[in-house]
């Protein structure tokens, strides 16, 4: 019913000027409660538009942090030269963190392939790694340092005293004397060489 229906009701007697009035109040309320219903639901348009602005925002903004990280780290790790990873490689080590050790160790050798130290100190992180979980993937993984480490520098005591000791205490007595001998002749004054020449003769017995 419209407003002018109402006061020509009225008009025309047909209902009281009080009865007009009450009818005209009601239909205010009315309007005014769609056009809030009209409102409310442009609001909650509005609102949602707006979350899921938030929601592709926030992933953009996530998906850049992520990027950028990752674009920092690989700048940081090309920057750093072989020594740099080989050092934190052996603080790793230090920390009993093997296999971060592994990770520095194989990182400075892809920037310096040729260093046999690298390789040693591969091995050695294989070493403790095999120790500490009894897999064989990772005692072959020793040896093949090893022997990549003396075939790079084959007068490096180090791998050459290594490969000797795993193979000994592995039961191949024979080919570690060959090592063993090798490191002596290249440092007749080792530390350790009374304990290496005993090795040596037991081997030497077999």
């Amino acid at each position: 019913m419209r407003e002018e229906q109402i006061r020509r009701m009225v008009s025309e007697g047909r209902i009281s000027p009080r009865e007009g009035e009450r009818l005209l109040e009601a239909l205010k309320r009315s309007r005014s409660g769609e056009a809030n219903r009209d409102s409310a639901r442009r609001s909650g348009k509005n609102r949602g538009g707006g979350r899921r602005i938030y929601i592709a925002l926030a992933v953009i903004v996530s998906l850049l942090v992520t990027i950028g990280l990752a674009l920092l780290f690989f700048t940081l790790r090309e920057s750093e030269t072989a020594g740099d990873l080989f050092k934190k490689g052996e603080q790793a080590f230090a920390e009993g963190e093997y296999e971060k050790a592994i990770d520095c160790y194989q990182a400075g050798l892809e920037k310096e392939p040729s260093s046999s130290a690298g390789y040693n100190l591969l091995g050695m992180a294989y070493r403790f790694l095999y120790h500490g979980t009894g897999s064989s993937r990772y005692r072959q993984e020793e040896i093949e340092a090893f022997e990549k480490a003396i075939e790079l520098d084959p007068n490096n005591m180090m791998p050459l005293v290594n490969l000797g000791f795993t193979l000994y205490y592995q039961g191949d007595k024979g080919e570690a004397a060959l090592y063993l001998e090798k490191a002596l002749e290249v440092y007749p004054d080792h530390p350790d060489r009374v304990g290496i020449e005993e090795m040596i003769r037991e081997a030497d017995l077999q």
